[in-house]
């Protein structure tokens, strides 16, 4: 990870139902350093509604996500690393995130290493060279306590409202913040 006074975008990547469809695939930005920062816990931590809603008030914040219904990927293939370079792109042309130097790409669970090539391939079509990419990966655990940041949190968190309640979608006006895949 980068140092705080860097102007480092960070996004957070997690989906809402692991290989069931359709799958709602969420990024959840920040310019923030505190957002990455981990906490100890054991099974989920989700925001409330109300808790997303103030963590979004946040101008240095903001979120997108897609919709993949079955047969839409590859059989094998991660769902997030697919999605994240649309997501990103999306992200990225949002005025709040002009003049970032560095990007953070932080995963809720593993990425195999043959599946990074591509992803970094596939994200710089979309970015200034000068802008470096880097990724860290967080597994959760059922079995122990695992560290997992608030921004995972956050994506964790409206990836399960999102595909559990489409009313909560009506009011925060996702469609106008889906992207298509």
């Amino acid at each position: 990870m980068k140092r705080e006074d860097e102007k480092t975008l960070y996004v957070g990547f997690d989906e809402s139902n692991h290989g069931k469809f359709p799958e709602i695939i969420v990024a959840v930005s920040s310019l923030i350093y505190s957002d990455i920062s981990t906490k100890r816990m054991r099974g989920r931590d989700r925001m409330s509604k109300d808790e997303f809603f103030r963590f979004l008030k946040n101008p240095q914040r903001s979120y997108n996500h897609t919709i993949v219904n079955e047969g839409r990927l590859d059989h094998g293939k991660n769902p997030l690393i697919e999605a994240a370079p649309k997501l990103l792109n999306t992200l990225i042309q949002e005025q709040r995130y002009q003049g970032i130097s560095s990007i953070d790409l932080i995963f809720d669970g593993e990425i195999r290493t043959n599946e990074t090539g591509g992803l970094f391939k596939s994200i710089h079509l979309y970015l200034s060279p000068e802008i470096s990419v880097s990724y860290v990966c967080y597994p959760k655990s059922k079995k122990v306590a695992y560290a997992y940041p608030k921004i995972l949190v956050a994506a964790d968190s409206v990836a399960h409202f999102l595909f559990r309640e489409y009313s909560f979608m009506e009011k925060i006006g996702a469609e106008k913040r889906r992207v298509e895949f």
